[in-house]
Formats: C-alpha cells, structure tokens, sequence
C-alpha cells in the first residue's frame, strides 16, 4: 500500500519502452480500481531495461509507506542498476535508492524483490540478484533497510560454479523456521546442465558474527584455540575459553568471556602462562564440573613447557572466578608435548563428577599418550587411566576428545586421534567409560590413505540422528591424493559401533583443507537433533542434524583470505541464554597473528516482539489461555529501552477489522521469553470455535515510539471432565422395568446431566457400551429391557463442553420376565426388519409364521458365512416371534439374516457399526 489509503497496490513493468529505456507503473488500488498509471518511473538512457523485474519492497524507511523496487540490469555494459521508489501519499516517480553492480555483464537488478525483514531491526531488506557475476556464477545481494537507507551491500551470497545462473530468480521466503527472522530464496536455473537448484537462506544464520574478540596485540596467535568454556560463573549462561599461546615470547595466555543477553568482547578473566616458551593456551576446553561445586571449570594446556615435558592447568569456575590454576598437571618427561591437547571427557566412570582428558603426542618418539584424571571434591594431578600408542611415530594423543556415550552404557566414553599413523593415513580410538575404566581400544577407526590426516580433529558429535546414541565426527584435512581437499566422518554410536563411516563431508575445491578442526555445534535450530561445525581454509561449515544429513546447510566465511579463519571452530553452548546453541570460530591469523574469533549467536531477538504461540492452558475448566512471546531485542541488560509490553485481545475480525481491548500490562525483566495467562470470553465447543486474537506491544517511554508483534489467535477449552458417579443403586421390578438412582454431584459447577449406559456383558468399555439416556436427574427407569436374563449399567456425568466423567461402579440385575406389549400377530410368512438398525452390538429381530411348523433364522455374513442360528425349532403361527442378535467380536459391516420356513426363505439386511 504505497500510498497509505488502505488498498493494495500494483506495480508493472515494461522493460522494452522506447528502445529498451524501460518503464515501470504503479496502479493505485481502490474499491473502483481503473486502469490508468498512478506513477510511472522512465529508465534513464536507452538499454537500461528498466522493469524488467519489479517488486513491492516493504517498508524499507519505516515512514509507514511501503515502497517498491525495479531492476534495471542494462546500466553501464550490463553491470545493471536497482532503484527503490519510496511510497507516499504524493508518491513521486524519483529513485530515492540506487544501488549498482559490482563490474560490466553482471546483470546486476535482473532479478529484486522484498527480503523482508531479515536481520530483526523492524524495517524492510531488499534483494537483488545479479546472475552474470563470474561468468555466471551468480550472486545475490542483501541491503538492509533503515530511516536513511544507504546503498553498501549488508550481504551477499554467490553461486557454486560458472553458468549456474545463480540468482536468476530471488525472493522473500517468510519466516520458515520462526524465528522472528525473515529468510530468503535464490534460485539457479542452469544449475548441472539445466536441472537447477533453488537455496533457502535463513540469514540470521548465514554469515555475519554477532561479537567479534580480537587478540591485544600482533602476533600472539588469539583464536588458535577456543572452546566453550561452560557456566564458569553460574549466572545461567554458557561462557567461552580462547587461547592466545605466543603471547609475549610465546608465554601465552586464554581469556574466558562471560556469556549474557547482551555479551561484549572484553575478557572477564584472563589467566597467563607460567614462563616464556610455554604456549599456555595452545589448547583450552571446558572441563566441566570436576568439583561438583555447582560451577563449570576450564583446563589449558601448555605443551613446551619445561622443554616441551608440557603441563596442563585446571581452574575452578566461581561467582567471582579468579586467574590462579588449582591442579596443575605435568608431562613424564622432556619433548613430551604433554597438553597440546586437553578435553572434557564427561564422567567416564560414573562417580558424579566430571573428568579431564590430555593429550602428548610426543611421549616415547611420538607414540603418544593420552591421560584421564577422574573429578572429584578434592581432585589430585595423578593419572588415573593413561592410554598408549600402537607404534612410534603415530603422534597418538595429538587429538582428544569426549565421544558422548556412544555405547548407551550410561558412562561417557572418549576418542584419540593418532592422525600420523601409517603414513600420515592416521587413526581414531574410541574407549568406552566404565567403572573401572581400562586403557584397551574398543573401537578403531582408520583412514582412507596416507597423506589423509584422519584424526588430526576428534570431537563428540551430539546425538546427530536422534536415535539415543552420542555419536562422533573425525576430520581428516589432507583427503584427496594429498591435494588436501579435506574430508569428514560422521560415526554413528549404537550398541555395536562398527568402524564405517555414516556420513562422509568432502570440500569443495583443493586445498580446502575441510576438516582442520571438528565439533559439535549442539542443536543450533533447536530440532531435536543435534548439529556440527566443521572448519576449512577461510570457511566453516555447519550441518544440520537429521534422520538424513546430506548437504552443508550454512557456510560461514572469514573476512579475507590468510587469516586461518576455520582453523579452530567449536560449540559455544547457549551464550545469550534464549534456548539455542551458539558457535565460535577462530582466525588466529588475523592482522599479523593478532587474531579474532567469532561468535555467531544462532538466534538472537529481533527488536520487533513476536508471539511465538497462543495456546489452552492444559487440565483447566476453560476459559484461559496462555499467550507466549519472544522479547523485544532492546529488553536486555545494560539498554533498557523497553517499558513495558501490553497485551492486547480481539474477536475474529469483522468487515472493519480488529477491534484491540488492552487486557495487561507486563513489567520487562530481560527474560528471552515471556508468557501470560489471558480470560477468554468463551471456549471452543460445538458452533463455536471461541477463536481469540492477540498482539503484544513493546513500548517505550515515548509513547511514539512503539514495536508491535504479530498477531496470532487461539482458543480456550475445558479438558476436565465432571467427577465420577458415586452412590449408584438398582433394583428391578415384576413386569421387567429396572430403577436407577445415584448421588447428585454437587462440585460440578458446568455439569449438563448423566448419561445413562446399558449391556449384557460385564467389565465392556464405556466407549462399547450403548448409551439408553440422558437426564439431569438422579433417578432412571429402564422400561425397555426386551429379553429375559441379567443387565449391566454405568452412570456417568456430562458436562456443557461434552467432557464424560468416569463411570460409577457396575450394577447388574437378572430381569425374569420381558412384557411386549402386541397384538395377535397375522398368520403370515415374515421376517421383520431388524432395530435397532444400524445397532452395535445387539439389534432384535422378530417374524412370523402361517401356520405350526418348523423355521430357521441364521445370520451370515456379507461373503456368506454363517455366524450364528438364532431360532432352530417349532414355531407356531398367530405369534411374534422375538430373538437378539449380539454381534460382538465380530467386525463392523453388512449382515443378513435369513428365515427359512417350509421350503421358503426370507432374507434381511443390517448394518453393524462399531
């Protein structure tokens, strides 16, 4: 609605107009729409093919006007132009945005359209494709919008290789994984000879870090290790570990960064190495709770301290953490790299507490080792498991890691990698934990070829495919005929682990290196199944977990090429605490080694508040629901920019809209969520549906300055049902008629009355019982038992929503005799129809005979099996003759019933019905 009177708009374009200057009208919307311009914008030059893609835009400024864009690819030798038209209610024909293309042939504004709002700032992004860039590659460009929208490109996305024709067609997706973000589609028609290919992009997830920590000085290598470090501090939020270890002539230090709702990039505990030449903070890892203090604690290694013996230091975490190791472990002897590799490796016997897991690849020329130290209340540096390598020369203990519980025996289990084994083929080991933990291989895992590297990065993958197993990916960088394109191996745990791959990631291109670094990424989009990071020359890749992981679903990139970004990737746990898992990745090589590392938050608030969902409150009486939303990015600690958040009902909407009632007003407190407890004026039921809608505003102190959520509806029901029938008695009398009588339920405050069930079998299901009546009495008497033997009932309550309470006890009475009321029956040959019909599960049926003799009646089935003979015998005529038929355990359908009579036949259909 470009010019705000309430009507949607259109836009058409004509890219051909006056030797392919191209135009682009717009076409005000109206309850008498014509078909006359209301706006026409001219291209600028002739071959400027202006129109030939055209798009509403959204509300790019946030001036209340939505606004359109059209692409204009023939600019400047096909570097191509996109032009953005603010609305308004004088609309005017003047490009208030012009963004060009990188170089001539790009095509540059061949393909635009709205994006949405994809980074949450609550105006609208715009997209542009240019399928012409690198030889039509193609590439796709994201401008954020903003009250003075500039034309820097915020994001691009590019194409897999030449003539993919990437981004011949680009579109706004929605929200497809609500997460307050708009996505984005691009599409590559020419992709593999034709077949093409379409790319979902949820941006939010796609390339851009949310903190970026930077080393304090040049080459002191921040960012070659990093690990969540845990909650060090137990404020909720995970933190993370970074090592820095050439600082100050290789001293080395690691910085441990306090996670939060709004985390900065300065360091909140920095701890440094011993002495010069000790590469303290080489590796770094959390180390979980090995005190079981209620903190999580970090370990770093220092592998050449003491010429190259090595050492490893724990610090325990605390509310105010401090620098000073508390267990410092030593390696045995010199050139034993001792800690050039440290990891939590849960609890792998058992005791409550976590344990750790070193590395020294070095020990007895480069055999290597790995040892475990159990956690404990007053944990010691002696080895408790120590683990050797098969031969020298393997570097076993170079990589270490927890595996999860691959086995499900309830004991976290680890994996060493020994990348150098036969000939750089390298290996992997997987020990299972146990009570008594020994140092015995049980899973072996090798590489493909020499030159391949397997195991150079060992990591727990998380639960991947969501069968109960911890499983574990192992990188092998240097895959590919020493070309190192790079490769990954997902192992899947199980009972029997066997030694072949499940999942296989390959790199893209030589010299790759895809798999330098491994692990898990947790669940980032929050599916249930657990996700994983892998690092690459300058990239990082992200795979979703899955029942069917296949493809690379995010592509993280550095910032330019020789900055080693990839080198170290890892899970950061939930740093913002808003319920999603969180990565870094490092890039120690940044500005002369000073080094970066990456946080990208998988999900962060938009400023926009959005309703996540509106739903019955369970086990109530009705009337209430529960409206949850996710917060408004500007409630966080340190920015108070929200007031409050008011809530506001309506009814479905009639021929003027929505009418809003304020219903609440909520307090922000810098929760990631909220959630209130709204009244309904109704509930769903039977020609109702009780629908409600709400819309959640965050306000601030002034009161022109608002973000309000979407709107989102829902409906209350009572899913309680009356309380069980107590007090019931029966008592039968002469002429056949049974009386019932039970106690009135006085607690029930919705009850609509009692509904009355009658059988002739004991101990059936109320849902297979016939229902005879319904009263709001507390009395019932039963005038129509049609056959002489015993008769079951249960009483139970009915309320207005149609909730049935449990049924009172089983009453039973023997009725002796039946009084049918007829009169002389005709001295014909019948056979009446049966009733009930259709009937579950008996039905009666009567006949009629001419005069004394013999008859059958039988019922058979729809392919003519006898089920039962119901009357085999004299009959005599001036009768009615009456018999049941109790159909159950037979299946629902069509029956017959057949009398035969001297030599003539009868038949009748019937409908059982369960």
């Amino acid at each position: 609605d470009v010019n705000g009177d309430g009507y949607a708009d259109v836009i058409v374009g004509a890219n051909y107009y006056s030797s392919n200057t191209g135009r682009a009208y717009i076409f005000f919307g109206s309850s008498a729409m014509d078909n006359i311009a209301d706006v026409t914008m001219t291209g600028e030059t002739t071959s400027y093919n202006l129109g030939y893609s055209v798009s509403a835009a959204g509300d790019v400024n946030g001036d209340g006007y939505d606004d359109v864009i059209a692409g204009a690819y023939g600019y400047s030798s096909l570097t191509g132009r996109a032009h953005i038209y603010y609305g308004g209610t004088s609309m005017d024909n003047i490009a208030d945005v012009t963004m060009s293309g990188e170089t001539t042939s790009n095509y540059f504004g061949i393909a635009v359209s709205t994006a949405g709002d994809v980074n949450g700032d609550g105006y609208s992004d715009v997209i542009v494709g240019a399928y012409g860039y690198s030889s039509f590659t193609g590439r796709a460009y994201v401008y954020y919008g903003a009250a003075d929208m500039n034309i820097t490109c915020d994001g691009t996305v590019t194409g897999e290789g030449t003539n993919n024709y990437f981004s011949i067609a680009v579109s706004t997706a929605g929200d497809v994984n609500g997460d307050g973000y708009a996505d984005v589609i691009v599409g590559a028609d020419h992709y593999s000879t034709n077949t093409g290919r379409m790319y979902l992009y949820s941006w939010r997830q796609t390339n851009t870090p949310d903190v970026i920590f930077t080393g304090e000085a040049i080459t002191i290598f921040f960012g070659y290790a990093i690990s969540t470090a845990g909650d060090v501090n137990g404020d909720g939020y995970t933190d993370v570990i970074v090592g820095a270890p050439w600082y100050s002539d290789l001293t080395g230090r690691a910085y441990i960064f306090l996670g939060g709702p709004s985390m900065d990039n300065i360091a909140d505990v920095t701890m440094t190495g011993e002495d010069t030449l000790n590469l303290f903070g080489y590796s770094v890892s959390t180390a979980g709770d090995v005190n079981k203090d209620g903190y999580a604690d970090v370990i770093i290694g220092a592998p050449v301290y003491a010429s190259e013996k090595g050492r490893a230091y724990i610090f325990f975490g605390g509310a105010s953490m401090n620098s000073s190791a508390d267990v410092t472990m030593t390696g045995e002897a010199t050139e034993d790299y001792f800690g050039i590799s440290v990891s939590n490796a849960g609890d792998v016997n058992g005791d409550g507490y976590s344990d750790v897991f070193v590395g020294a690849s070095g020990y007895s020329s480069s055999t290597g080792r790995a040892y475990i130290y159990f956690g404990g209340s007053s944990m010691n540096s002696t080895a408790d498991v120590i683990m050797t390598g098969d031969i020298t020369g393997i570097s076993f203990g170079e990589s270490v890691s927890s595996a999860g519980d691959v086995n499900g025996d309830g004991y976290a289990d680890i994996i060493v990698g020994a990348y150098a084994y036969g000939s750089n083929a390298g290996r992997a080991y997987i020990y299972y934990g146990g009570s008594s933990m020994n140092n015995t291989a049980d899973v072996t895992l090798l590489g493909e070829a020499s030159g391949s590297n397997f195991g150079y990065s060992v990591s727990d993958a998380g639960d991947v495919n969501g069968d109960g197993f911890s499983d574990v990916i192992i990188g092998t960088y240097g895959y590919s005929d020493n070309k190192n394109t790079g490769r990954a191996y997902i192992y899947l745990g199980g009972t029997n682990m066997d030694r072949v791959a499940d999942i296989t990631i390959t790199g893209e291109a030589e010299q790759s290196y895809l798999g330098q670094s491994v692990s898990s990424a947790g669940d980032l989009n929050r599916d249930g199944y657990a996700d994983v990071i892998i690092g690459a020359s300058e990239r990082a890749y992200i795979i979703y977990g899955g029942s069917s992981m296949t493809n690379i679903d995010v592509t993280l990139y550095g910032e330019a090429i020789a900055y080693a970004f990839g080198t170290a990737v890892s899970t950061a746990g939930d740093v913002n605490g808003d319920g999603y898992a969180d990565i870094i990745v490092g890039a120690y090589a940044y500005l002369n080694l000073t080094g970066r590392v990456y946080l990208y938050l998988s999900w962060s608030a938009p400023i926009v508040p959005r309703i996540a969902s509106v739903q019955d409150i369970p086990s109530d009486q009705g009337g209430k629901i529960l409206v949850k939303w996710i917060r408004s990015r500007n409630d966080a600690k340190g920015i108070n920019g929200i007031s409050s958040y008011t809530i506001e009902q309506s009814r479905p909407a009639g021929a003027n809209g929505f009418f809003w009632e304020e219903i609440a007003s909520i307090t922000p407190r810098n929760n990631p969520q909220y959630a209130y407890t709204a009244t309904t004026p109704n509930d769903s039921m039977a020609g109702n549906s009780g629908a409600a809608f709400f819309r959640v505003t965050a306000q601030t102190t002034d009161p022109n300055q608002y973000w309000r959520s979407n709107i989102m509806s829902g409906y209350s029901v009572d899913n309680i049902p009356p309380f069980g029938v107590v007090g019931a008695a029966i008592a039968a009398f002469n002429n056949g008629k049974i009386s019932l009588c039970w106690n009135k339920n006085r607690e029930d405050k919705d009850l609509l009355g009692y509904i009355v069930y009658r059988d002739t079998t004991s101990g059936v299901a109320l849902n297979n019982t016939t229902m005879i009546a319904q009263t709001s009495d507390t009395t019932y008497l039963d005038s129509l038992p049609t056959r002489v033997g015993k008769y079951y009932y249960k009483i139970a309550g009915i309320d207005i929503h149609g909730n049935i309470g449990a049924p009172s006890t089983e009453l039973s009475q023997n009725v002796l005799a039946v009084q049918v009321t007829k009169g002389v029956a005709p001295k014909i040959f019948a056979l009446e129809q049966n009733y009930p019909n259709p009937f579950n599960p008996t039905t009666t049926i009567e006949f009629t005979v001419p005069s004394n003799g013999r008859a059958t009646l039988k019922i058979f089935n729809a392919i003519g099996q006898e089920i039962a003979t119901l009357f085999n015998g004299e009959a005599e005529s001036g009768k009615y003759h009456q018999v049941q038929f109790n159909a159950r355990g037979q299946a629902s359908g069509l029956y017959f019933s057949r009398l035969e009579y001297n030599g003539k036949v009868q038949l009748k259909k019937m409908s059982f019905i369960k």
